[in-house]
């Protein structure tokens, strides 16, 4: 049986594993053999991988940093839209 890695970004529906997981575990498919496939799960308790476990303190820090950038990204963004939409308004 293969472990469970963490994954974040798990999602059932549209689900494809990563080339490489969060602990670094490299991937690699031959065909349709399910012997080298390897599950992820974004759930800790579902976790097997020992490697994923030891490092669970840094790769949910490193969840939680990359999601506090992409929401202060997503900010940026509206405050650039809402400037252009502010130019364009001055314009008329």
């Amino acid at each position: 049986m293969s472990k469970t890695h963490f994954d974040p970004y798990f999602n059932d529906e549209f689900h494809d594993a990563p080339e490489k997981t969060s602990c670094g575990t490299v991937g690699f498919w031959d065909g349709d053999c399910d012997e080298n496939r390897y599950q992820t799960t974004s759930v800790w308790d579902n976790v097997t991988c020992k490697k994923c476990l030891k490092q669970k303190n840094k790769l949910q820090k490193d969840f939680e940093y990359d999601e506090a950038q992409i929401v202060k990204q997503m900010g940026e963004f509206v405050d650039y839209c809402d400037n252009l939409t502010q130019d364009n308004e001055g314009e008329e």
